[in-house]
């Protein structure tokens, strides 16, 4: 079965991006235009007690409940992009990392050409999982991050905020290679994706050490 992504989610992660919006940006109470798209995540926040209306009534303010789910969140992403881009290239057969050779590339464009080659398989969805992150939360922030999430330069996209881009999303999670996908059979016994994952977290780690 593939990722499934509930309504629920969908609002809760497009209304952690909207969230960290509105600590540079206001949004008005009587929205105009594409941003009327923003109206069931405005009411969603609202109802959690995230957002709250001013004084003068005109806006959606943050309300310190709001600023510290998106403390959180952002802590707990930052702390997983700096272990999560040392296992974006691993070696599944010869358990070598793609990192193990960075000092030997002065040139980006050869470095991206090295990591990007056919022999890596990138574990990062795995390594997530291992640790208790969800896979979607990761995508999510990737796209946001890219630039793939809400909004165009043209303005607010229905499709990329709660439309088909969850659908982007889910697909990219089911191709990516999970934890089961590491299980094999070693003889009469079944090693697990666990087991499997968590030696190449031991490696990751201390490969990381050695780059730092």
């Amino acid at each position: 079965m593939g990722a499934i992504i509930s309504e629920e989610r969908k609002m809760q992660l497009a209304g952690l991006y909207l969230l960290k919006l509105m600590e540079h940006e206001t949004f008005s109470l009587a929205p105009e235009g594409d941003e009327s798209i923003l109206e069931p995540i405005h009411k969603f926040l609202f109802e959690k007690e995230y957002i709250a209306i001013t004084a003068d009534n005109t806006q959606w303010q943050l309300e310190v409940k709001g600023r510290d789910l998106l403390a959180a969140f952002d802590q707990k992403y930052r702390d997983f992009l700096k272990e999560a881009d040392i296992y974006c290239s691993v070696d599944l057969e010869s358990g070598e990392f793609a990192f193990s050779y960075y000092d030997q590339f002065s040139d980006n464009y050869q470095w991206h050409d090295f990591i990007n080659a056919e022999r890596w398989d990138d574990l990062r969805i795995a390594v997530a999982e291992a640790k208790g992150r969800d896979p979607i939360e990761v995508i999510f922030m990737s796209f946001v991050n890219d630039g793939q999430f809400g909004r165009t330069d043209e303005g607010w996209d229905y499709e990329k905020l709660l439309g088909s881009v969850w659908d982007e999303i889910a697909e990219v999670v089911d191709g990516a290679i999970r934890l089961k996908n590491l299980a094999y059979q070693d003889g009469s016994e079944l090693v697990s994706g666990q087991e499997v994952i968590q030696d190449i977290i031991s490696q990751g780690e201390e490969l990381l050490a050695k780059l730092k």
